[in-house]
């Protein structure tokens, strides 16, 4: 098998779900049956690229009338909004020292939240104070004469994951 032939294989492997649902639209609208379809289905994309049983539940979807080969929209976990985004980044910036628990009680919102808008945020926890991960040139110019602001950098970036 050449380089060539293997990674042509490779990329019929990693499919989208959606295309998957077109061939099965367009083989059940020629008649194809269900175990059929999934035969063709296993054969150009590999065993592993959809079950029986869907095969079964898209054609039935087909014939009911559905023709959005797309998934429909879920509901799903909440999105954080702005507003909670503005009040922790705020909360952040009055207090560094501030605990996620602090936060937890201050704000009422999970704790899974907050962790999760902090590093939306972009801030890592280091010597028990909130910082950015990545400095800005305003943070730089804060940081005062140019010996303490190299050895402040130099710390903080020992606490920031690369």
């Amino acid at each position: 098998m050449s380089a060539s032939t293997s990674s042509a294989s490779a990329s019929l492997f990693v499919h989208a779900q959606c295309e998957l649902r077109a061939v099965i639209r367009f083989l059940h609208s020629r008649g194809e049956t269900p175990a059929a379809i999934h035969l063709q289905l296993s054969t150009s994309y590999g065993s592993t690229s959809m079950s029986i049983k869907n095969v079964r539940k898209w054609c039935r979807k087909f014939s009911n009338g559905r023709a959005n080969i797309h998934d429909e929209a879920r509901s799903g976990r909440p999105s954080v909004s702005d507003n909670l985004q503005e009040q922790v980044e705020s909360e952040l910036r009055e207090d560094r020292r501030v605990t996620v628990r602090e936060l937890e009680e201050k704000l009422q919102i999970p704790k899974s939240s907050i962790h999760r808008i902090i590093s939306d945020l972009g801030y890592r926890k280091c010597s028990a104070r909130w910082v950015p991960k990545m400095l800005t040139e305003d943070h730089k110019r804060q940081q005062g004469p140019p010996l303490i602001r190299h050895r402040i950098v130099k710390r903080l970036n020992n606490c920031v994951k690369p």
